[in-house]
């Protein structure tokens, strides 16, 4: 039978998982800034950044690699 008991130090982790998931500005900011790093990767590489919606495309992002500077 296995153990189901659960640690203090289980349970603190759990809780501190919640309040982070349920801090919405904090995610909204690493969304977007992961969306930024993506849109600088293609650029980077020289593959057009797509946004698609309702299966066509909506905006399309061409540069070459050479057309922006990058912290």
């Amino acid at each position: 039978m296995a153990d189901n008991s659960t640690s203090s130090d289980d349970l603190d982790a759990r809780s501190e998982i919640a309040r982070k998931l349920a801090d919405r500005p904090t995610w909204m900011r690493l969304v977007r800034k992961a969306q930024i790093e993506a849109m600088k990767a293609h650029i980077r590489e020289g593959v057009p950044y797509v946004t698609w919606r309702d299966g066509k495309v909506v905006h399309e992002m061409t540069l070459p690699p050479d057309a922006a500077e990058f912290e």
